[in-house]
């Protein structure tokens, strides 16, 4: 009994011997893996805040932009890395952009690919183009005029039922034609959307550029006349009630769709006109809706005087609050973390000498 005991003894001392290295073990590798996890952090954002230097941002500029974005992540469920690349791509396309307010708009773009379900690297590519467009329309800072973009981008998606990857899509179809004719970064997302009840994104920017190409000489082929007083192309829904006090009579109900199209001979003088099938759908969609784009370029001018952004605001919070958008705050408060910790304990010093 004596040695069965003594062996039973030194059984459980090895034993637990053995639990006790396994447990080292897992602690060195966790710590292993811990430390190599901070390396990557930091040497992935240093690597992007190099990158933003290049374009004649200070060291100390960059460092606040990330101490900045750093706060971001967590609340927005953002990545870092996403951000400071996003930040990278708007000042390479935007290489005026103050320094000071990068940080700024990055987060206004992060706002609005929640509110819109849009994809944050491509609203900046989008923003960088819109900046350059629209921007000297506007008296105000980089930072404001980010804020009038998600914000007017946020309401556009939710009143036209679309989403911010659709948007993106009618706005590159459009490219820079009605920014060139004066047209106010309100009004061509108000009938980009309205458009997109009926036609495809890319199809109904391309057929919006056609209309407004062709509007001034094939207005005057028509008899209409498409400026102002001040020489300027009329809005939109004056554009259109001189078009439906001309045609009001010459709309049939589609019997397959439901929906008002141009009797064949209107159709086929207007097209004449204006010189493309595409110009003639942008119309034939809009002028049946004229009164409610109307309504929705004024409600959308108006939400933007305060300068709150309150739809974006609004919209990104109801987004958010769901178990997949806290995860993923969650998940990228974390790696955050991890990079601030890099700043604060160089990362040799995690691995044993």
């Amino acid at each position: 009994m004596d040695d069965t005991s003594a062996s039973a003894r030194l059984f459980d001392r090895s034993m637990g011997m053995v639990k006790s290295g396994q447990s080292l073990l897992e602690y060195g590798s966790g710590a292993l893996y811990f430390s190599k996890s901070l390396v990557e952090a930091g040497l992935e954002a240093g690597k992007l805040e190099k990158n933003i230097e290049s374009l004649g941002v200070t060291k100390d500029e960059v460092t606040k932009i990330s101490t900045e974005v750093r706060g971001m992540t967590g609340d927005l469920g953002t990545a870092q890395e996403t951000f400071l690349s996003g930040i990278y791509d708007i000042k390479s396309a935007v290489a005026s952009l103050n320094p000071a307010e990068l940080s700024s708009v990055a987060g206004a773009l992060g706002k609005a690919a929640i509110a819109t379900k849009g994809d944050f690297a491509g609203l900046a590519d989008l923003f960088g183009t819109t900046h350059a467009q629209f921007k000297k329309m506007y008296n105000e800072s980089d930072a404001a005029f980010a804020l009038r973009f998600a914000n007017t981008l946020s309401l556009s998606v939710q009143k036209f039922k679309t989403d911010g990857a659709k948007m993106q899509s009618a706005m590159q179809g459009l490219g820079a034609t009605a920014a060139g004719m004066g047209v106010k970064l309100e009004e061509q997302m108000a009938v980009l959307g309205e458009l997109q009840n009926t036609m495809l994104p890319g199809v109904a920017g391309t057929s919006y550029r056609a209309f407004l190409s062709s509007v001034g000489e094939g207005f005057q082929k028509l008899g209409l006349n498409a400026k102002n007083a001040q020489g300027q192309i009329k809005s939109m829904p004056e554009l259109l009630e001189e078009m439906n006090q001309k045609y009001s009579n010459s709309f049939v109900v589609n019997q397959a769709t439901g929906n008002k199209v141009l009797k064949l001979d209107a159709r086929n003088e207007i097209k004449k006109a204006l010189g493309s099938e595409e110009a003639v759908a942008a119309l034939e969609n809009l002028l049946p809706k004229m009164g409610e784009l109307k309504t929705s370029i004024s409600e959308i001018k108006n939400a933007n005087l305060s300068g709150t952004a309150e739809a974006l605001n609004k919209m990104a919070s109801i987004n958010q609050d769901n178990l997949s958008s806290q995860l993923d705050r969650s998940a990228e408060a974390w790696k955050s973390l991890k990079t601030s910790l890099v700043k604060i304990f160089p990362a040799v010093r995690f691995f044993p000498s």
